[in-house]
């Protein structure tokens, strides 16, 4: 009985940790904080040299590069639609009439966006 409570505990605290780094990532991003090789460079420019992506060497390496540098294996645009997919679900579950629709046909057009 105490090794099973154990397990389901250890799972417990996997799940939360997993949503506390995904949080924290989250919060970075949206106040320009992840750690790329340009804020780096400012912050520490005695150890880091150069702030060029380490994927490609092409470019400086900041916030947007990060995501789309041609060499990331996240694809940007498979994330920006799966979003999109599940801002319109949730605003169809949510909402109703009118309203609901023209959310829905903005969120439509958002696949439109052009993201380098």
């Amino acid at each position: 009985m105490l090794l099973r409570q154990k397990t389901v505990e250890d799972k417990w605290n996997n799940h939360d940790n997993k949503e506390t780094q995904q949080r924290a990532f989250n919060v970075k991003l949206f106040n320009n904080e992840l750690p790329t090789l340009e804020k780096l460079k400012d912050r520490f420019s005695k150890i880091y040299e150069n702030d060029s992506c380490i994927r490609c060497n092409l470019e400086k390496e900041d916030q947007v590069y990060v995501l789309t540098c041609p060499k990331n294996l996240i694809d940007i645009h498979s994330c920006r639609n799966k979003l999109i997919k599940l801002l319109v679900n949730k605003t169809t579950t949510v909402a109703c009439g009118d309203t609901c629709k023209n959310m829905c046909k903005t969120l439509e057009a958002l696949k439109k966006l052009h993201i380098p």
